[in-house]
C-alpha cells in the first residue's frame, strides 16, 4: 500500500512541477521544478523498493517520509504513519529477506488493497501536493 502511495506521490509531484513551470514560467519555476523532480524521483524509487519488498526500502522510505513530515498538516500525519509502519516489528519483518523468500514461494497468496482505501490515500497525497503547489504560486 505504501509503495502505491509513493508511486502516486511521484506522479503528482511530477505533474505539480510541470504545472508550476507552466504557470510561472521556466525562469521562476526552474528551482521549484528541480526540487519537485528530485522529490518525485525519490518517492518513485522508494515506492519501487517497497513494492519489491526490498530490505533497502526501509532507508529510502524513511528518508522520503522524514522529508514529507514538512508538508503540514496531512503530509505530516501520513508520513508519521509511514515511519511507524516501517519501523515497528511487523514492518521490519515484512521488509526482511526471509519474508521476501516466503512471498516468492507462495505466489498464490497476494495482499489486496480495497479500491476505497487506495482512493482515500491517493486523495490525501493529492491534497498535500496541491498545498505545496499553492505555496509556490503565492510566492
Amino acid at each position: 500500500m505504501i509503495g502505491l502511495l509513493y508511486y502516486a506521490a511521484a506522479g503528482l509531484l511530477a505533474v505539480a512541477a510541470i504545472a508550476g513551470v507552466a504557470m510561472k514560467g521556466f525562469e521562476a519555476g526552474g528551482r521549484f521544478m528541480s526540487l519537485l523532480g528530485l522529490l518525485a524521483a525519490g518517492y518513485g524509487f522508494a515506492g519501487y523498493l517497497l513494492r519489491r519488498l526490498d530490505a533497502r526500502a526501509r532507508y529510502s522510505a524513511t528518508l522520503m517520509a522524514v522529508l514529507g513530515l514538512v508538508a503540514l498538516p496531512i503530509g505530516t500525519v501520513l508520513n508519521a504513519y509511514v515511519l511507524w509502519l516501517i519501523h515497528v516489528k511487523r514492518g521490519r519483518t515484512v521488509l526482511s529477506p526471509e519474508y521476501r523468500a516466503v512471498v516468492a514461494e507462495t505466489p498464490q497468496f497476494r495482499c489486496r488493497v480495497t479500491n476505497s482505501v487506495l482512493a482515500l490515500g491517493i486523495g490525501l497525497v493529492g491534497v498535500t501536493v496541491y498545498g505545496l503547489l499553492q505555496g509556490f504560486l503565492k510566492s
